[in-house]
């Protein structure tokens, strides 16, 4: 006659349900190892969008610094300037 596919003695369901709980264990430790990881790359992401937002700030500054030097020498030659 064929076992049954459950577990016959206490021992052995003890046995199974250690090994699903190890199993259990292992996939956490993967899924957080996993979340470690994402949280790294969206860190790196950070920096760099706060990197560009800063060299964006610099370049819109000078920007209106030359669009203001621009603008004056524009206003003098209009005026009749040297």
């Amino acid at each position: 006659m064929l076992e049954p596919p459950h577990p016959t003695t206490e021992r052995e369901y003890l046995i199974r349900i250690f090994d699903a709980v190890n199993a259990l264990r292992s996939d956490v430790q993967d899924l957080t190892a996993r979340v470690n990881a994402q949280n790294g790359r969206i860190g790196k992401l950070e920096q760099w969008r706060g990197a560009v937002a800063g060299r964006l700030a610099v370049a819109s500054a000078g920007a209106g610094v030359v669009g203001s030097l621009v603008g004056y020498v524009a206003r003098g030659l209009l005026a009749g300037g040297p």
